[in-house]
């Protein structure tokens, strides 16, 4: 949780919105802040640290501490920010940028990165159980095998 501050704007990044252009947060200056985002958001409705406006607010201000926050990562993209805005922001793409960057500045969250590393290394997040090839079978459908290690070689090697 972010408790907010009293702002040094010497220690404030400029480059910071324009870092977020640069992954497809194109219209992120559009925003003015009206916080229906927010107001729209099903999972500010269950965890009030992810706050949409709040994270614009933060980039808009070149506050580069929002790339380190485990909330940035809550969005589900069911965009009805996106649906609700005034101004047309493309709220869940900017979040995705945001998470891109994050990622590109040595910010990921532990729970992202054993993710990452299991679908690398199993080529998974969750491999299928025997009852979900019994389910399968009553619906007609041929059995999924557990062993996706070589095709996520095959995809993943450079």
């Amino acid at each position: 949780m972010i408790i907010m501050r009293e702002i040094n704007f010497s220690e404030l990044d400029r480059t910071l919105t324009d870092k977020v252009k640069e992954f497809n947060g194109h219209d992120i200056e559009f925003c003015y802040q009206c916080g229906t985002c927010t107001a729209s958001c099903p999972v500010f409705e269950v965890n009030a640290d992810y706050n949409p406006r709040k994270i614009i607010r933060m980039l808009l201000l070149g506050m580069k501490e929002v790339l380190t926050e485990d909330f940035v990562w809550l969005c589900s993209s069911c965009y009805a920010c996106q649906e609700r805005c005034p101004q047309g922001v493309l709220i869940p793409e900017l979040m995705r940028a945001v998470k891109n960057l994050a990622v590109s500045e040595g910010y990921t969250p532990e729970g992202v990165q054993e993710q990452y590393t299991k679908v690398i290394t199993e080529g998974v997040l969750y491999k299928p159980s025997s009852y979900d090839n019994r389910k399968r079978k009553r619906l007609g459908l041929e059995a999924i095998d557990d062993d996706y290690t070589d095709d996520a070689a095959k995809i993943f090697e450079g």
